[in-house]
C-alpha cells in the first residue's frame, strides 16, 4: 500500500513563488524521494509517500509552507494500491490515487483530510487531523519554521537545535512549549501507528 498527497498552496499569489517553490520542493524531495512527486498547474502538486511515514511529511510539508507567510497548503491523503504506474504521479492510477483527488476535491473550510479502505480509520484519523489543522491555523511562521526544523532534526537533543539554529536553548524550548510539539509527536505517532496496524 501508497500513501498519495494531492495538493495544492493557499494564496500562493501572495508570495514570491521562488519561496514557496524551493521550500516545496525540497521537502518533497525529503519525505517523497526525488522521482516520487510533481509540481502542476502553477501551485498543485502531488507525492506518493511511505505509508510508515505520512503522518510526518503531512506536518513536515504543511509548516514548510506555513513558514512563508501569508500561504498555506491544502492536502487530501489517499491510502490503498496504485495499480498502474506511469512515469507521470499525475497519470499513474489506482485506489489511493482515487481516494487522494477525492478527499482533495472535497476540503472546504479543512485542509487535511485522509480517506483509506477503512471507514472507522477515516472517521478516526480525520477528527485528529482537524484538530492538528486546528491546532497549526495559530502558529506563525517563525512557530512554523521551528516546528519544521524540530522534525527534521528529531535525532537532536533540544541544547544541538538550538546550536545548529543559532538560538537559545532557552528561547528554543518556550517556542516549542508554545507550539505544543511534544503533544503534535505524540499524535503523528499514534496515527502512525493506527493506520500502519491496518496496512
Amino acid at each position: 500500500m501508497i500513501a498519495i498527497i494531492t495538493g495544492d498552496i493557499v494564496n500562493s499569489q501572495k508570495a514570491k513563488p521562488e519561496k514557496w517553490v524551493i521550500a516545496l520542493e525540497s521537502t518533497l524531495n525529503q519525505y517523497a524521494g526525488k522521482d516520487n512527486w510533481e509540481i502542476y498547474r502553477g501551485d498543485s502538486f502531488q507525492a506518493e509517500i511511505p505509508v510508515n511515514n505520512l503522518f510526518n511529511a503531512l506536518i513536515g510539508i504543511k509548516t514548510a509552507i506555513k513558514s512563508i507567510p501569508p500561504i498555506d497548503v491544502r492536502m487530501g491523503i489517499g491510502v490503498g494500491e496504485k495499480d498502474y504506474t506511469n512515469k507521470s504521479l499525475t497519470k499513474s492510477n489506482g485506489q489511493a490515487l482515487v481516494f487522494s483527488g477525492k478527499v482533495f476535491d472535497a476540503l472546504k473550510k479543512e485542509t487535511l483530510a485522509i480517506q483509506t479502505p477503512w471507514e472507522e480509520v477515516n472517521e478516526q484519523l480525520n477528527v485528529i487531523l482537524e484538530l492538528i489543522s486546528f491546532i497549526m491555523n495559530d502558529w506563525n511562521h517563525n512557530l512554523s519554521w521551528l516546528i519544521n526544523q524540530a522534525l527534521t532534526h528529531q535525532d537532536l537533543a533540544q541544547v544541538e537545535l538550538a546550536e545548529k539554529l543559532n538560538k537559545k536553548q532557552s528561547q528554543i524550548s518556550r517556542d516549542l512549549k508554545r507550539a505544543g510539539y511534544e503533544y503534535i509527536l505524540r499524535t503523528i505517532n499514534y496515527c502512525q501507528k493506527t493506520l500502519s496496524e491496518k496496512c
